[in-house]
């Protein structure tokens, strides 16, 4: 895709859960989540990764967040491989890499306010930040989101549409500046007018911020609005790999001609 060095770079990397076995006496064969898969990402860019349910896709997006173990394999961020880092030497990357979750209900917590919910990881990362600073910058991260913040800041997730929980969920992304975004099926929970509007202020903020996103979803219309490059994932590994036009209009493998001759024409 590019001749600079990538600001992400995943090689070989595998992830397997433990299985269960179907008798006391069997060793459980463990489950091959994702299996020996490399790609890169260029600074700037966006990569999608594109499958069905259960092909590894979201697996891989939690990995690279250490929200799912890594068990062989690489990740490199800007040179630095994060595979062995403990928790406590991982933190600063936190703040690089961040995630949006598919489910903007079940991802903030529904006993804080949004004031809470975008505070938490200032907190965290910017502890010198006075209260009233971090409620400055939760202001301006509405606004980035195109919230006001007079009108959102008290109130609850269940106060909001499944619009304006995914927007809180983008924000608190943003929170912490990061270079990094894996946008987990982001719009897929969200009605089809919604969904333009969240895609349209994603790529808004890729512009402005300068962001990198590895984009997870099943909805080729979206992925190819969105993608600079895309890699189709089947029973965890990497299939096929190009450009919208060369995975969407010149597909060679069978299993990404299966999943385009299932998108519904009218």
């Amino acid at each position: 895709m590019s001749s600079a060095a990538p600001l992400l770079e995943v090689r070989d990397l595998s992830v397997h859960y433990p299985g269960r076995a179907k008798w006391f006496f069997q060793k459980p064969e463990p489950k091959k989540a994702v299996a020996n898969i490399s790609f890169s990402i260029p600074r700037g860019k966006t990569v999608s990764l594109v499958g069905e349910s259960g092909s590894g896709k979201s697996t891989t997006g939690k990995a690279i967040v250490r929200l799912a173990p890594v068990t062989t394999g690489e990740i490199f961020y800007e040179g630095v491989n994060l595979a062995p880092l403990s928790t406590s030497a991982f933190k600063p990357y936190r703040k690089k890499i961040q995630m949006i979750f598919q489910d903007p209900y079940n991802s903030l917590n529904p006993r804080s306010d949004i004031l809470g919910i975008l505070s938490e990881p200032l907190e965290i990362h910017f502890p010198h930040l006075s209260a009233a600073d971090r409620e400055a910058r939760c202001a301006q991260l509405l606004q980035s989101v195109e919230l006001k913040p007079e009108n959102y800041l008290r109130r609850h997730p269940h106060e909001l549409s499944g619009g304006q929980r995914q927007r809180i969920g983008i924000a608190r992304a943003l929170a912490v500046e990061p270079e990094l975004i894996i946008c987990d099926e982001p719009v897929s929970a969200l009605d089809v007018s919604v969904q333009a509007e969240v895609i349209n202020l994603l790529q808004d903020l890729q512009a402005q911020l300068g962001l990198t996103y590895l984009f997870i979803g099943h909805d080729l219309a979206v992925v190819e609005h969105v993608s600079d490059y895309i890699l189709v994932m089947s029973k965890g590994q990497i299939v096929e790999r190009g450009t919208p036009d060369q995975i969407l209009h010149h597909p060679t493998h069978p299993y990404t001609q299966t999943l385009l001759a299932a998108v519904p024409k009218f």
